[in-house]
């Protein structure tokens, strides 16, 4: 009997094949862009499902893959023609700026492509950058953002002239999952030690009675770990365009 958690991922799932097969089909190109070369399970687990989607939609894997930050300035010459999918996450407003200001830069530099901002948590502190998004967004004509929340839909469905739609986290296309091993605790209090932090040193205090305190896994100590780390940051820097790139990206996901 299918238990109704896992009833639950396979639907969220469906949903997020429905909204990707709406932008690309069968044997179509694609790109596929925030390759996350950097230590936070989470986006790791976006990536994955992302990636999955993806194939199902397309029966093929991305015609061009790049990491975070380093969108080519000759996309539109390696991809003419084709949808572009930016990783999800929560990095989407001024928290993370520097993120921001590459998406932005994007718009500005392929008016007229496809864009897909796929599921993000979005969040402006300073209107003047909701602002300066909403522009570039208008000015682009064919982006559509996808929200993983009911916050980030009303707020941005309000202030942007483009389609918002709400979806789940793209680490659902994934699907259920069977646990590797076997949990060695009952309860695990996940708590941001970075900037996304939400609560004080007292707070996680008052957490630990219930068990371990922990953020995600940092940098690997051991060292083929590292040295595993150490290639894929430097696969994803390579200059190589088009497939190439992407073969790379997807060794190191076999890995």
């Amino acid at each position: 009997m299918t238990s109704p958690s896992l009833e639950y991922i396979s639907s969220m799932r469906t949903r997020i094949d429905e909204l990707v097969g709406g932008f690309v089909g069968e044997g179509e190109p694609y790109a596929l862009l925030d390759w996350p070369d950097y230590s936070n399970v989470g986006d790791s687990a976006i990536w994955l499902g992302t990636s999955s989607a993806l194939t199902r939609a397309s029966g093929r894997p991305p015609s061009l893959v790049t990491r975070l930050g380093r969108f080519p300035d000759t996309l539109d010459r390696d991809l003419p023609e084709g949808s572009i999918f930016l990783t999800g996450g929560g990095n989407f407003g001024d928290v993370w700026t520097d993120c921001q200001e590459r998406r932005i830069a994007l718009l500005e530099r392929l008016p007229g492509r496809t864009i897909v901002q796929l599921s993000q948590s979005v969040f402006f502190a300073d209107p003047k950058a909701a602002d300066a998004t909403a522009r570039a967004i208008e000015a682009h004509g064919r982006f559509t953002l996808v929200v993983r929340d009911r916050r980030s839909f009303d707020w941005a469905s309000a202030r942007f002239a483009c389609p918002v739609v709400l979806a789940p986290d793209m680490a659902f296309a994934l699907g259920p999952i069977s646990a590797p091993v076997s949990p060695r605790e009952d309860v695990i209090c996940l708590a941001r030690g970075d900037r996304e932090r939400r609560t004080d040193f007292d707070a996680l205090r008052d957490l630990a009675p219930f068990g371990p305190v922990v953020d995600w896994p940092g940098e690997p100590r051991h060292s083929f770990d590292r040295l595993l780390s150490s290639v894929a940051r430097s696969l994803a820097a390579l200059s190589a365009r088009g497939m190439a790139r992407v073969e790379r990206v997807y060794r190191w996901e076999e890995l």
